[in-house]
């Protein structure tokens, strides 16, 4: 149960990553995303977020969907469409390499971030246990 919650919730912080990433490129907010506004600039932000998620951080067509609030098949579409629309649509491509570029660029950093701070904790703990064992030795001399 506790790591269903974890890997949820890890999906939740790179999915908010990745709106933030996109509202920095683009303008465009999260709240537009997952609207159900047609403007091109936000379909094709919706369509590059939709895509990401699924293909690049591996999250499964359903729950994309649920994400962007769509259903699954618009994923299915975003991806089947995604060839054509980075190869022949300049906006795209554009749009979409500088949002995959500056997201793995945050979320590497921040994991980073969060890995040494794991490491900081592991080592005061392994003090405290270093200094405990010491205590324990002397006491029982």
């Amino acid at each position: 149960m506790e790591d269903s919650i974890k890997k949820e919730a890890l999906i939740i912080y790179k999915a908010d990553i990745l709106f933030e990433t996109v509202e920095e490129i683009t303008g465009i907010k999260k709240e537009e995303i997952i609207s159900k506004k047609r403007d091109q600039n936000i379909a094709m932000a919706r369509n590059i977020v939709g895509y990401i998620l699924h293909k690049g951080v591996g999250i499964t067509t359903t729950l994309t969907a649920k994400i962007i609030h769509r259903d699954h098949s618009t994923v299915v579409y975003y991806n089947k469409t995604f060839d054509g629309n980075y190869n022949y649509y300049k906006d795209f491509k554009d749009v979409y390499d500088l949002v995959t570029a500056l997201f793995w660029s945050k979320f590497f950093t921040t994991e980073e971030k969060e890995i040494d701070l794991q490491i900081k904790s592991l080592d005061a703990l392994i003090e405290k246990l270093k200094k405990r064992t010491e205590y324990l030795l002397i006491k029982n001399k």
